[in-house]
């Protein structure tokens, strides 16, 4: 009988090949999954920012049903209004925030320091579903926005931010076509005033921070993220003094708006004065856009950090996503409540 080896008790161990190899599929695996895993994340994210669209166009509806009316974007600032409360503020009792609604003083200015609590010392608070999940700082005012809380969604002025009327004529109507959206400013419209109908007429979209420039006007999906001067859109105050014309001027009045604090507006100023840094980078908004920058085009517009487009709340609830290559005319009717023209397919 032939004497056989005996084995040896150690295993054979990798060679390097043999290592580099495994480590080679190991990273060919994590290349092919790693993109789905951001995709599936990135689709949970889009979803429930729908659903925050859903909820706060169901919100405002909610006012409408209680008031007859939906809110003024903003009641800009006027000797007659308690001024700078926008609709984010007046829909909080039907978002689950009524014990915050309660705290604020609606007859006083949104940055009025008196009172305990103080209408200033209630705009950092904390809301829920008001920021896209995709946007980073989540619900709080610490992202660098000088203390305000901010939102991802803003109310369609319409054209601009004219205060305009459909149909009717003059400059601040376009000679008359009707531009004015559903929040054209300082404008509280009916549903009955919607004659376009629900289905065809934007309510409220995303404007997501860090905002975009460089789009021309007139066009969309030309503009770029932001880069180091990110611009935000205040929740709970209209953080400049603008209401109706450039310059913050009251087309009727051809007098200057008040500030946010209250004192008198005039033609050099643009963004409210927070003390130290004055009307420096970060930016602060208010919650509106207008369609004269098209979706992901500059910061006035609407824009979003979903590829391709930006969700809206149509004026009967539902919600789309907008392609950024959306046709001019039929974006512009849509951001109109008045146009008189058909939107067809988008």
């Amino acid at each position: 009988m032939i004497p056989t080896r005996p084995r040896s008790s150690h295993s054979r161990a990798f060679t390097l090949i043999e290592l580099l190899v495994v480590i080679a599929i190991i990273a060919v695996l994590v290349a092919i999954l790693l993109p789905a895993v951001q995709q599936a994340r990135e689709a949970a994210r889009a979803s429930q920012c729908r659903n925050n669209l859903k909820q706060l166009a169901l919100a405002l509806h909610n006012y409408h049903e209680t008031g007859g009316m939906f809110p003024s974007a903003v009641t800009w600032g006027t000797p007659t209004m308690a001024h700078h409360h926008t609709w984010v503020t007046r829909v909080l009792p039907y978002i689950d925030q009524a014990a915050l609604f309660n705290k604020f003083n609606m007859s006083a200015s949104s940055w009025d320091n008196t009172g305990s609590p103080s209408n200033r010392s209630l705009v950092g608070s904390s809301v829920t579903g008001i920021r896209c999940p995709s946007e980073a700082g989540g619900t709080d005012s610490s992202s660098g926005s000088k203390g305000v809380t901010i939102t991802s969604y803003a109310a369609c002025e319409g054209y601009d931010w004219w205060q305009r009327s459909p149909g009717g004529a003059g400059p601040e109507n376009d000679g008359g076509i009707g531009k004015g959206g559903i929040f054209t400013a300082n404008v509280w419209t009916k549903i009955a005033e919607i004659t376009d109908g629900t289905s065809n007429t934007i309510l409220i979209g995303e404007a997501t921070a860090p905002g975009y420039d460089g789009g021309p006007a007139n066009t969309s999906g030309l503009g770029r993220p932001r880069v180091g001067d990110p611009l935000f859109r205040s929740a709970l105050t209209a953080a400049d003094w603008h209401g109706d014309t450039s310059y913050g001027k009251d087309h009727i009045t051809n007098a200057y708006r008040m500030r946010l604090d209250g004192s008198a507006g005039s033609g050099g100023d643009h963004w409210f004065n927070f003390g130290s840094g004055g009307g420096s980078q970060p930016y602060l908004f208010p919650p509106v856009f207008g369609a004269h920058y098209g979706i992901n085009g500059n910061w006035p517009g609407a824009f979003s950090l979903h590829a391709g487009g930006a969700g809206f709340a149509l004026a009967d609830g539902s919600v789309r996503f907008v392609s950024q290559d959306v046709d001019w005319t039929m974006w512009n009717n849509l951001c109109s409540r008045g146009s008189r023209d058909k939107v067809g397919e988008f």
